[in-house]
Protein backbone atom coordinates (compact mmCIF):
# COMPACT_ATOMS: atom_id res chain seq x y z
CA UNK A 1 0.00 0.00 0.00
CA UNK A 2 2.78 2.52 1.04
CA UNK A 3 4.60 1.70 -2.44
CA UNK A 4 1.23 2.36 -4.74
CA UNK A 5 0.85 5.65 -2.72
CA UNK A 6 4.63 6.76 -3.11
CA UNK A 7 4.10 5.88 -6.84
CA UNK A 8 0.83 7.87 -7.09
CA UNK A 9 2.16 10.64 -5.65
CA UNK A 10 4.60 10.99 -7.82
CA UNK A 11 2.29 10.52 -10.65
CA UNK A 12 0.83 13.66 -9.21
CA UNK A 13 3.39 15.36 -8.84
CA UNK A 14 4.33 15.01 -12.51
CA UNK A 15 0.62 15.79 -13.94
CA UNK A 16 0.59 18.60 -11.37
CA UNK A 17 3.99 20.17 -12.78
CA UNK A 18 2.84 19.71 -16.45
CA UNK A 19 -0.40 21.26 -16.42
CA UNK A 20 1.00 24.06 -14.36
CA UNK A 21 -0.83 23.32 -11.47
CA UNK A 22 0.72 23.50 -7.57
CA UNK A 23 2.49 20.93 -7.50
CA UNK A 24 0.80 17.97 -4.98
CA UNK A 25 3.53 16.41 -2.48
CA UNK A 26 2.36 13.30 -0.40
CA UNK A 27 3.67 12.90 3.35
CA UNK A 28 3.46 10.26 5.58
CA UNK A 29 1.57 11.13 9.24
CA UNK A 30 3.21 9.79 12.69
CA UNK A 31 2.12 7.22 14.22
CA UNK A 32 -0.20 7.10 17.80
CA UNK A 33 1.93 5.52 20.91
CA UNK A 34 -0.24 6.34 23.92
CA UNK A 35 -3.72 7.63 23.18
CA UNK A 36 -5.77 9.65 25.90
CA UNK A 37 -9.21 8.95 26.30
CA UNK A 38 -11.40 12.05 27.15
CA UNK A 39 -13.07 10.00 30.08
CA UNK A 40 -9.29 9.09 31.24
CA UNK A 41 -9.64 9.02 34.85
CA UNK A 42 -6.22 7.26 35.61
CA UNK A 43 -3.73 10.31 36.40
CA UNK A 44 -0.91 7.87 35.16
CA UNK A 45 -2.37 7.81 31.56
CA UNK A 46 -3.07 11.82 31.13
CA UNK A 47 -0.59 11.94 28.68
CA UNK A 48 -0.47 11.57 24.93
CA UNK A 49 2.45 10.50 22.97
CA UNK A 50 3.49 9.54 19.51
CA UNK A 51 5.83 8.78 16.72
CA UNK A 52 7.39 11.19 14.02
CA UNK A 53 7.35 9.68 10.77
CA UNK A 54 11.02 10.70 9.23
CA UNK A 55 12.83 8.03 7.96
CA UNK A 56 8.88 6.38 6.34
CA UNK A 57 9.47 5.93 2.43
CA UNK A 58 7.47 9.48 1.65
CA UNK A 59 8.94 11.78 4.16
CA UNK A 60 12.72 10.44 3.76
CA UNK A 61 12.67 12.13 0.26
CA UNK A 62 11.96 15.52 1.35
CA UNK A 63 14.62 15.38 3.91
CA UNK A 64 16.96 17.58 1.94
CA UNK A 65 17.14 21.21 2.14
CA UNK A 66 18.16 21.63 -1.67
CA UNK A 67 15.45 20.27 -2.97
CA UNK A 68 12.22 22.32 -3.78
CA UNK A 69 10.39 20.76 -1.35
CA UNK A 70 11.56 19.81 2.60
CA UNK A 71 9.58 17.82 5.16
CA UNK A 72 9.57 20.38 8.49
CA UNK A 73 9.11 18.06 11.01
CA UNK A 74 6.00 16.98 13.04
CA UNK A 75 2.98 20.02 14.54
CA UNK A 76 0.88 18.99 17.26
CA UNK A 77 -2.03 21.74 17.13
CA UNK A 78 -4.63 22.00 20.56
CA UNK A 79 -8.01 23.56 21.54
CA UNK A 80 -9.54 23.86 24.77
CA UNK A 81 -13.38 22.52 25.35
CA UNK A 82 -16.34 22.33 27.73
CA UNK A 83 -18.08 20.32 25.57
CA UNK A 84 -17.34 16.14 24.56
CA UNK A 85 -20.08 16.23 22.03
CA UNK A 86 -17.95 19.04 19.96
CA UNK A 87 -14.93 17.70 20.18
CA UNK A 88 -16.61 14.05 18.61
CA UNK A 89 -18.63 15.86 15.68
CA UNK A 90 -15.09 17.69 15.12
CA UNK A 91 -13.32 14.29 14.97
CA UNK A 92 -15.82 13.18 12.19
CA UNK A 93 -15.39 16.01 10.07
CA UNK A 94 -11.44 15.48 10.53
CA UNK A 95 -11.80 11.90 9.46
CA UNK A 96 -14.14 12.36 6.86
CA UNK A 97 -11.29 14.70 5.26
CA UNK A 98 -8.57 12.42 6.11
CA UNK A 99 -10.64 9.94 3.83
CA UNK A 100 -10.18 12.07 0.36
CA UNK A 101 -7.24 13.04 -1.93
CA UNK A 102 -6.31 16.02 -0.78
CA UNK A 103 -4.64 14.69 2.42
CA UNK A 104 -3.83 18.17 3.28
CA UNK A 105 -7.54 19.01 3.77
CA UNK A 106 -7.53 17.62 7.11
CA UNK A 107 -4.77 19.54 8.95
CA UNK A 108 -6.19 22.41 7.03
CA UNK A 109 -9.33 22.23 8.60
CA UNK A 110 -7.96 21.87 11.73
CA UNK A 111 -5.79 25.02 11.59
CA UNK A 112 -9.07 27.10 9.92
CA UNK A 113 -11.06 25.94 13.16
CA UNK A 114 -8.53 28.13 15.24
CA UNK A 115 -6.78 25.43 16.97
CA UNK A 116 -3.38 25.98 17.95
CA UNK A 117 0.19 24.72 18.06
CA UNK A 118 1.14 23.88 21.49
CA UNK A 119 3.71 26.06 22.85
CA UNK A 120 6.61 26.01 24.96
CA UNK A 121 7.37 27.87 28.50
CA UNK A 122 10.13 30.60 27.88
CA UNK A 123 10.24 29.88 23.78
CA UNK A 124 8.29 31.35 20.75
CA UNK A 125 5.73 29.71 19.42
CA UNK A 126 7.31 26.49 17.85
CA UNK A 127 6.24 25.53 14.25
CA UNK A 128 6.55 23.08 14.11
CA UNK A 129 6.67 21.26 17.63
CA UNK A 130 9.51 18.70 15.95
CA UNK A 131 11.78 20.04 13.70
CA UNK A 132 13.00 17.43 11.87
CA UNK A 133 16.38 15.50 11.96
CA UNK A 134 15.90 12.51 9.62
CA UNK A 135 15.35 10.11 12.69
CA UNK A 136 12.06 8.81 14.00
CA UNK A 137 11.42 9.55 17.45
CA UNK A 138 8.99 9.73 20.16
CA UNK A 139 6.72 12.81 21.54
CA UNK A 140 5.80 12.57 25.25
CA UNK A 141 3.40 15.14 26.09
CA UNK A 142 2.01 15.63 29.52
CA UNK A 143 -0.20 19.17 30.18
CA UNK A 144 -1.11 18.66 33.97
CA UNK A 145 0.19 16.60 36.95
CA UNK A 146 -3.13 15.19 37.40
CA UNK A 147 -3.28 16.40 41.70
CA UNK A 148 0.11 14.19 41.35
CA UNK A 149 3.63 15.95 43.45
CA UNK A 150 5.88 13.42 41.84
CA UNK A 151 8.08 14.77 39.22
CA UNK A 152 7.91 12.33 36.80
CA UNK A 153 4.02 13.77 36.50
CA UNK A 154 5.11 17.01 35.66
CA UNK A 155 4.01 18.91 32.35
CA UNK A 156 6.00 18.26 30.18
CA UNK A 157 6.88 17.96 26.42
CA UNK A 158 9.89 15.43 25.83
CA UNK A 159 11.30 13.99 22.40
CA UNK A 160 13.37 11.10 22.62
CA UNK A 161 14.31 7.85 20.44
CA UNK A 162 13.12 5.71 23.07
CA UNK A 163 9.38 5.21 24.04
CA UNK A 164 8.52 7.24 26.96
CA UNK A 165 5.83 6.63 29.44
CA UNK A 166 4.78 7.95 33.42
CA UNK A 167 7.77 5.16 34.70
CA UNK A 168 10.30 7.55 33.45
CA UNK A 169 12.64 8.87 35.68
CA UNK A 170 11.32 12.41 36.98
CA UNK A 171 14.66 13.84 36.79
CA UNK A 172 14.46 12.83 32.88
CA UNK A 173 11.09 14.29 32.54
CA UNK A 174 11.72 17.44 34.70
CA UNK A 175 14.30 19.01 32.59
CA UNK A 176 11.97 19.40 29.22
CA UNK A 177 10.39 22.75 29.21
CA UNK A 178 6.52 22.80 29.95
CA UNK A 179 4.30 23.12 27.44
CA UNK A 180 1.52 26.15 27.18
CA UNK A 181 -0.74 27.79 25.46
CA UNK A 182 -0.56 30.29 22.36
CA UNK A 183 -0.98 33.05 25.46
CA UNK A 184 1.52 31.47 27.31
CA UNK A 185 -0.69 30.24 30.55
CA UNK A 186 -0.08 27.08 31.62
CA UNK A 187 -3.15 24.34 31.54
CA UNK A 188 -2.82 23.94 35.23
CA UNK A 189 -6.74 25.77 35.28
CA UNK A 190 -7.08 26.83 38.56
CA UNK A 191 -4.00 26.30 40.15
CA UNK A 192 -2.28 29.90 41.42
CA UNK A 193 -1.84 32.14 39.02
CA UNK A 194 -3.04 30.37 36.45
CA UNK A 195 -6.32 31.64 34.41
CA UNK A 196 -9.05 30.06 33.63
CA UNK A 197 -10.10 29.32 29.87
CA UNK A 198 -12.55 32.10 28.78
CA UNK A 199 -14.83 32.37 25.62
CA UNK A 200 -13.46 34.52 24.43
CA UNK A 201 -9.60 33.17 24.31
CA UNK A 202 -8.70 32.34 21.02
CA UNK A 203 -7.58 28.60 21.79
CA UNK A 204 -10.78 27.66 23.34
CA UNK A 205 -14.26 26.41 21.94
CA UNK A 206 -16.55 26.83 25.50
CA UNK A 207 -20.07 26.71 26.09
CA UNK A 208 -20.19 28.01 29.46
CA UNK A 209 -18.43 30.73 31.29
CA UNK A 210 -17.00 28.12 33.95
CA UNK A 211 -16.84 24.81 34.33
CA UNK A 212 -15.26 21.83 36.97
CA UNK A 213 -13.48 19.86 33.75
CA UNK A 214 -12.09 21.17 30.64
CA UNK A 215 -10.81 19.24 27.77
CA UNK A 216 -7.97 19.54 25.59
CA UNK A 217 -8.42 18.06 22.48
CA UNK A 218 -4.98 17.19 20.09
CA UNK A 219 -3.92 16.30 16.61
CA UNK A 220 -0.74 15.45 15.34
CA UNK A 221 0.68 15.98 11.48
CA UNK A 222 3.95 16.15 9.27
CA UNK A 223 4.31 19.62 7.99
CA UNK A 224 6.67 20.20 4.87
CA UNK A 225 7.20 23.54 2.87
CA UNK A 226 8.03 24.36 -0.85
CA UNK A 227 10.41 27.41 -1.87
CA UNK A 228 7.56 30.04 -2.00
CA UNK A 229 6.77 28.84 1.54
CA UNK A 230 4.04 27.57 0.81
CA UNK A 231 2.59 24.41 3.53
CA UNK A 232 1.60 20.69 2.67
CA UNK A 233 0.93 18.42 5.69
CA UNK A 234 0.36 15.00 6.04
CA UNK A 235 -3.65 13.28 7.18
CA UNK A 236 -4.53 14.62 10.62
CA UNK A 237 -3.48 12.38 13.51
CA UNK A 238 -6.00 12.66 16.70
CA UNK A 239 -3.41 11.64 19.28
CA UNK A 240 -6.40 12.16 21.91
CA UNK A 241 -8.13 14.33 24.31
CA UNK A 242 -6.47 15.19 28.10
CA UNK A 243 -9.60 16.12 30.64
CA UNK A 244 -8.45 18.90 33.10
CA UNK A 245 -9.99 18.83 36.70
CA UNK A 246 -9.76 22.26 37.82
CA UNK A 247 -8.01 23.12 41.07
CA UNK A 248 -9.65 24.45 43.89
CA UNK A 249 -6.53 26.10 45.92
Amino acid sequence: MKVLRALCAVTLMLFFSGCGLDTFYYLDAPEIDNYCEMNEESFNNLYVSFQTAETTENNSLYLSSSSDFSFKGTALYYRIYDSTSAITSFKQIVDSLNSETSYASAAERIISANYKPLSLSGTREPMPLVPQTGTNRYVYVRLCRGGVTEDNFAPAVRISNDRINVSTEGSDLYANQSPCRSNGQSFEFGKENVALPLQTDEDCSLTASSADIYYVDLYAFSVGQDTTFARSYSNAVHVGTIPISVAHE
